[in-house]
């Protein structure tokens, strides 16, 4: 009798990337003038990624294919959290194709002193429980970049932004 063989999809490998997990008081557009600022990268905003049943702010900077390339995620966003981690996590800065360790250590150590930041800590040791973000992260793509583009700019959206930002003003009770 022939064996039966097994259709499995292998799961996505992450073995060169590495994650700092970041809590900080600091809107993501500040925490990431600080980066560029400090660790001399230049992250852009990317339109936001669809994460669960979120939507979190994205940025991304890449210089040339097999180079080093960083994002930021922010898992926290508008009371919504797309990972549930002791302590609160804010943001995920993830590091891809950086082959020197002391870089990775040296951008640690930046991060951690960054007025704004409480505290700080690489993932090694969490990288399952961060796939699910990571697998969004890594297929974050144009088709994704168009739909949530039509979604900003509908009227709906634009309504609903006010919405939210007379909320938070206390403009409205809502």
């Amino acid at each position: 009798m022939a064996s039966k063989e097994k259709n499995t999809v292998a799961p996505p490998s992450f073995g060169n990337t590495r994650v700092i997990g970041i809590n900080s008081v600091l809107a993501d557009y500040k925490l990431v003038w600080l980066f560029n600022r400090h660790l001399s990268i230049k992250l852009t905003r990317q339109d936001d990624l669809v994460h669960g049943d979120g939507i979190y702010p994205y940025y991304h900077c890449s210089a040339e294919e097999n180079s080093p390339s960083y994002g930021l995620l922010a898992v926290s966003f508008n009371k919504k959290s797309s990972l549930s981690f002791k302590p609160r996590l804010d943001y995920l800065f993830i590091i891809r194709n950086e082959s020197i360790p002391t870089h990775i250590n040296a951008m640690f150590e930046k991060i951690k002193a960054l007025e704004g930041v409480n505290y700080a800590f690489l993932m090694d040791g969490y990288m399952e429980r961060l796939e699910p973000a990571l697998y969004d992260v890594e297929n974050y793509d144009d088709t994704t970049l168009v739909i949530k583009q039509r979604q900003r700019n509908s009227p709906e959206h634009a309504k609903e932004e006010i919405r939210q930002r007379n909320i938070i003003l206390g403009l409205s009770k809502d």
